[in-house]
């Protein structure tokens, strides 16, 4: 399980989005990139919504 290739998919988007949580601070208070940072702040949940279920369904523990 620890050499799954979801695993390192689940780890490098919990990374983004760690990143994605400090990014509002250095944002431009622009329109355009307020709501470019919302979209790909949920597309990054809903990927690792995704990988998580898939992980859950691939090794039920």
């Amino acid at each position: 399980m620890l050499r799954s290739p979801l695993l390192y998919a689940q780890t490098a988007l919990l990374g983004v989005l760690l990143m994605l949580m400090f990014a509002p601070g250095y944002l431009p208070h622009e329109q355009w990139a307020v709501a470019a940072y919302l979209v790909v702040l949920i597309v990054v949940l809903v990927a690792l919504l995704f990988v998580r279920r898939a992980l859950k369904w691939r090794y039920p523990v």
